[in-house]
């Protein structure tokens, strides 16, 4: 045997899976390749050669499986079984009468003919001498594989190889139905045309329709929202800033929890696992040793019922195919239409909104000024009491720290409204201060001391006499420019279409 140990454990993993899946014996794997090395290539050359052959009998071509039939075996696992992988392949040998052509055939790779050919032919005396000595020096050779079968990956190799198995047989199966599928969608193209070129009319109609929309309604839409939200930008990007400054620090916590917390943990299961990781690969190969034979089981049930299943649906989906084609035929038109009815519904609807949204967005535009105009004069109407408080206060507060001059008397009253004069009745000579007048309704000025009111009959006289026709104007005037109802009696009028008129009227207070 011209090799070494470690050449010979590093090139075996290629074939022990496989091996093992047909169950050769080690006796007869390691005599075909002490055989081999030196006569038809290197260890690792050799390995690539009896890769193929396991792989030519785990999957046996057709000329291979009428062969192993002639046999008495369903596959070349049995006949392995059974007879050994030196009886196995004389006895293909003997199928086809020591023809070399149809032996290579059944294998169909030139690695593993080369390989076969030296094994049942030049080699073959050789192959049964180092067989048997293999077998009295199990030792060495049993050392090889059981390393080699007790790692991890030699285990879920073999596998692997097994599920390769299954989808090989799954797709010699499938492949024909597939081909089978391919045929009717050939033959059928016209129709299938057809149905493409209808339903790219009737996604022409719904492509029209989504355009229309999206111009007409949507982009209108979202111009308005734009011309709506823009005035906020500013507190949009201080609310932006604020939120980015959260997640930031939201970050900084999790990055925090993971480098404090999660990495010693996970430090932690690392060295656990490295350390009890002899242990678990003893647990791992059991449990391997365990379910392999149902493993073995399943793909045996998969080969035997699963198929049988698929091809009896294929052909019960290959008699429905005329039906389904007439129901195909009569449906698609009416599909066609229906979707086209859908469509034109959809479009009806919308232009009825769009109508509806058109007819009362005048009223609407209407209804917003007037809550807009009345609203601000309530606003206004809330300012100027504010501002009338807030100068009767300081006014209060003065008149209790000051003086009261003698030289000025006044006729007029003072009321219960913390001293704020009544002036009805007229006076010549106002002691200063806050009083109510009127010349739309009741109003506040602060009229200064010696100030005379004219009442309001002696008022209306005077306006009445006056030969020049113009409208005389009671300037009631507080610091703010303007007596405080005057505001929202404005507003109204205008809100009402009445600015322009001028309405005055006396109030005896």
């Amino acid at each position: 045997m011209q090799t070494t140990f470690p050449e010979l454990a590093s090139s075996m993993g290629k074939v022990i899976p496989l091996a093992g899946a047909l169950t050769v014996k080690q006796e007869d794997l390691f005599g075909a390749m002490s055989t081999l090395t030196g006569v038809t290539g290197n260890t690792a050359e050799v390995s690539t050669q009896l890769r193929g052959v396991m792989q030519g009998l785990l999957k046996p071509s057709d000329s291979m499986s009428s062969a192993l039939e002639e046999m008495g075996f369903k596959s070349g696992g049995a006949a392995i079984e059974s007879l050994g992988l030196q009886g196995t392949l004389e006895g293909l040998k003997g199928t086809v009468k020591g023809n070399d052509t149809e032996l290579l055939n059944m294998f169909g790779s030139v690695e593993a003919g080369g390989a076969v050919l030296a094994l049942t032919g030049a080699q073959a005396d050789n192959f049964t001498a180092k067989t048997k000595a293999m077998g009295e020096a199990t030792g060495a050779t049993e050392d090889a594989f059981k390393i080699q079968q007790a790692t991890v990956s030699a285990m879920m190799a073999k596998m692997k190889a097994s599920f390769d198995v299954v989808m090989i047989t799954l797709g010699e199966k499938l492949l024909p139905i597939f081909n089978r599928f391919l045929t009717f969608i050939i033959d059928h193209m016209p129709q299938i045309q057809n149905f493409i070129d209808k339903a790219m009319q009737v996604a022409g109609v719904a492509f029209k329709f989504v355009g229309d929309f999206i111009t007409n309604t949507l982009i209108p839409a979202f111009k308005a929202f734009w011309d709506w939200i823009q005035p906020y930008m500013p507190q949009i990007k201080d609310a932006v800033v604020v939120a980015f400054d959260l997640i930031k620090g939201a970050f900084k916590l999790v990055g925090d929890y993971i480098t404090k917390i999660v990495i010693p943990i996970y430090k932690g299961l690392a060295e656990w696992f490295f350390k009890n990781f002899p242990l678990m690969k003893d647990a791992v190969k059991k449990a391997y040793d365990y379910i392999k034979p149902s493993f073995d089981n399943l793909v045996q049930v998969i080969r035997d019922s699963v198929m049988p299943i698929i091809d009896g649906l294929w052909g019960v989906v290959k008699k429905a195919m005329p039906g389904i084609k007439s129901v195909f035929e009569i449906a698609m038109p009416l599909i066609v239409v229906a979707v086209k009815l859908a469509i034109d519904i959809i479009a009806v609807i919308i232009k009825a909104v769009k109508g509806i949204y058109d007819l009362i967005k005048p009223g609407l535009d209407k209804v917003a000024t007037l809550f807009s105009t009345v609203f601000g004069g309530i606003k206004k109407v809330i300012d100027g009491v504010q501002w009338v408080l807030d100068k009767f206060n300081r006014t209060k507060m003065s008149n209790k720290s000051s003086t009261v001059n003698t030289k000025y008397t006044s006729s007029g009253s003072s009321s219960q409204y913390g001293g704020v004069g009544r002036n009805a009745n007229g006076t010549d000579n106002w002691r200063g201060g806050l009083s109510w007048v009127g010349e739309r309704g009741p109003e506040l000025v602060n009229l200064p001391k010696g100030s005379q009111v004219i009442p309001n009959g002696k008022s209306m006289d005077m306006a009445s006499s006056n030969t020049s026709k113009t409208p005389v104007t009671i300037q009631l005037v507080l610091q703010n420019g303007k007596a405080i109802s005057e505001f929202l009696i404005d507003d109204i009028n205008k809100l009402i279409g009445n600015e322009n008129k001028v309405g005055s009227r006396g109030m005896g207070i």
